[in-house]
């Protein structure tokens, strides 16, 4: 019992604790407290190591035997953007496992979309984002979506471009669909990933277009509009 309440918290775990509002000082938590800050440093120990930078913390789901559930670690590399750049830890069998893969591969795949598809958009106002889908342990991206939020009603034109699109990435079977959200009033100058849903209402979409895998072996059609 004396060991117990003499087990010293490190400073990363004293802050954890401190903004949830919990007691910093291990002897006054209870079990479930001192089972959660423990798992949650060893996860960002884990983190650091592997990656070699430091981790923070953004949230923690605690383990549920009744349901089958191993809890995990919500965290983030130290000088990203906790709001799009969190992902999970959870243990896997004696250790753990990641997504901070996904985390790294999405700039990258947002870089190469833009050199690709933006040409093709012919100085239209619009704003262009990624979204991964599928990226294995080995940090091979399998899956992404492509959004394109354009400042142009012209359907002869979008269409167009849809199949301009459609022909650039008709092989890359990482692509899984392409959606097109049409507006005929600004609505992307201050667009960024993190205020997309805030720069527009559902309302003032005039018009959607979208391709998926399927979608795009279809010799008719190779696009659907919403």
């Amino acid at each position: 019992m004396g060991f117990l309440n003499k087990q010293k918290l490190n400073e990363r775990q004293i802050s954890i604790l401190k903004n949830a509002n919990l007691p910093t000082e291990w002897k006054d938590l209870n079990s479930a407290g001192r089972i959660g800050i423990t798992a949650i440093e060893e996860m960002l120990q884990y983190l650091d190591k592997k990656y070699g930078k430091t981790f923070c913390y953004n949230g923690y789901v605690p383990e549920n035997k009744v349901f089958l559930d191993n809890g995990c670690l919500y965290a983030y590399a130290e000088g990203d953007d906790p709001d799009i750049d969190t992902f999970t830890v959870e243990r896997d069998g004696k250790g753990f496992k990641d997504g901070y893969q996904w985390v790294l591969k999405a700039p990258g795949v947002q870089q190469e979309m833009e050199e690709r598809l933006e040409p093709l958009l012919q100085g239209q106002a619009h704003k262009m984002f990624t979204e991964l889908l599928g990226v294995d342990a080995d940090g091979n991206v399998k899956a992404f979506s492509v959004n394109i939020y354009i400042e142009n009603t012209d359907k002869a034109y979008i269409e167009k471009t849809m199949d301009s699109i459609i022909d650039e990435i008709y092989e890359d079977a990482r692509v899984y669909d392409v959606n097109f959200y049409c507006f005929d009033k600004p609505v992307t100058r201050d667009m960024n990933a993190k205020n997309i849903r805030d720069c527009y209402k559902y309302e003032d979409i005039v018009l959607r277009y979208a391709s998926c895998t399927a979608d795009r072996k279809n010799e008719t059609c190779r696009w659907v509009c919403l």
